[in-house]
């Protein structure tokens, strides 16, 4: 997964003109792709947006054979279409871990091969142009779009990658290499989920009904009829939101104790005060926040974390104060159970003037002197 946020993990990646495909790490299933994850390395160049691209790609095999994901290729008959959970062999066979089979040993057989390549094809309507932005960066789909088992990311820019691996890595320019370039796409199939609803009382339906808490609208209401007495049990679902383009405001009070806000000084709106109270101000499209922590890249140290007072609706504005000047680079984690979110941004926090004295004695020589101040 790509790190989200500013990582001394992440690399700089091969040039921005290379293509990637991450055949290592087919789609094995039906999904919906709701998403692209990725990081571009701030030392890797700017992004050209024209030839800058991340999609996914399809394989298509030759009439009469189908793609079979376990082999990584085509065949007439997959060895293994996914229904098995569970392989067995024999003392004297080979077990093979792609396919899922056994290898007879006498008479000696091999693993299953494919017995042709594939051809991969775009999937237009997932063809997305990288943003200017570096470090971690997110592209929705609204609405998710179908991919299928087999399904590929390809990718050419600017991509920031994991240090050396020693398994095998990602396809670039089509030769093999030992690392992964920090693509990912972000899937969802639906789940079954399954309750148990007690009675409490003879012939009498009992409903059960599920609904978001991040909505307020039902999903389903179902009843069940009862058959016999048994005591109650109730049940709480908490939906959480993937957290969705996440960014943080600083904002300074017009004077100490006052309510009306504005953002900072110079001409990137990011220079402050030193020891005067910041509102840090959440911004995102979606998700369920519970808690922030804000730390400094230069040392990575953490300066201070807030809880969340609405996390299906992230507004809590929180306040910290800075007694030290410099430029400092901020990274703030917006988290939750099941994931996290960084916005990272620089800021400079500068002295204030205080009980400036003019003193012109040195330079006064006679009764009538003139002094030229400049800066």
């Amino acid at each position: 997964m790509p790190p989200q946020g500013w990582s001394r993990d992440a690399v700089q990646g091969i040039d921005g003109n290379s293509e990637i495909i991450l055949d290592q790490h087919p789609l094995t299933f039906e999904a919906d792709l709701v998403s692209y994850e990725f990081y571009i390395h701030p030392l890797s160049g700017d992004v050209d947006p024209v030839n800058h691209f991340i999609e996914i790609r399809r394989p298509l095999c030759i009439s009469g054979k189908e793609y079979c994901v376990s082999v990584g290729g085509c065949m007439t008959v997959c060895p293994n279409d996914g229904s098995n959970t569970a392989t067995s062999c024999s003392a004297s066979d080979v077990f093979c871990p792609f396919s899922q089979t056994c290898a007879a040993s006498d008479p000696q057989q091999t693993c299953p091969a494919p017995e042709a390549n594939p051809v991969w094809n775009t999937v237009l309507e997932t063809k997305k142009s990288l943003p200017f932005s570096s470090l971690f960066q997110r592209i929705a789909f609204d609405p998710p779009i179908a991919v299928y088992p087999g399904d590929v990311i390809a990718a050419k820019g600017p991509f920031g990658r994991s240090k050396d691996v020693t398994f095998s890595g990602d396809l670039v320019n089509g030769q093999r290499t030992n690392f992964h370039q920090f693509v990912s796409a972000v899937v969802r199939k639906k789940a079954s989920v399954y309750f148990s609803r007690i009675c409490t009382r003879v012939s009498w339906d009992n409903y059960l009904s599920v609904v978001s808490n991040a909505e307020g609208v039902g999903l389903f209401r179902n009843p069940t009829s009862c058959e016999r007495v048994i005591q109650n049990i109730s049940m709480k679902l908490n939906i959480i939101e993937t957290i969705q383009n996440f960014s943080m405001s600083v904002m300074i009070p017009s004077e100490p104790g006052s309510d009306i806000l504005y953002g900072g000084m110079g001409p990137l709106k990011n220079e402050f005060p030193v020891d005067t109270n910041l509102s840090f101000i959440p911004f995102l499209v979606s998700g369920t926040v519970d808690n922030y922590e804000v730390y400094v890249t230069n040392n990575e140290s953490l300066i201070t974390n807030s809880s969340e007072i609405t996390p299906h609706n992230p507004s809590t504005a929180f306040i910290h104060r800075f007694t030290e000047e410099g430029y400092l680079g901020i990274g703030i984690k917006a988290s939750n159970s099941f994931e996290f979110a960084w916005h990272n941004f620089t800021i400079h926090i500068f002295g204030v003037i205080r009980n400036m004295v003019l003193d012109d004695h040195s330079v006064i020589t006679s009764k009538v002197s003139v002094c030229i101040l400049s800066k």
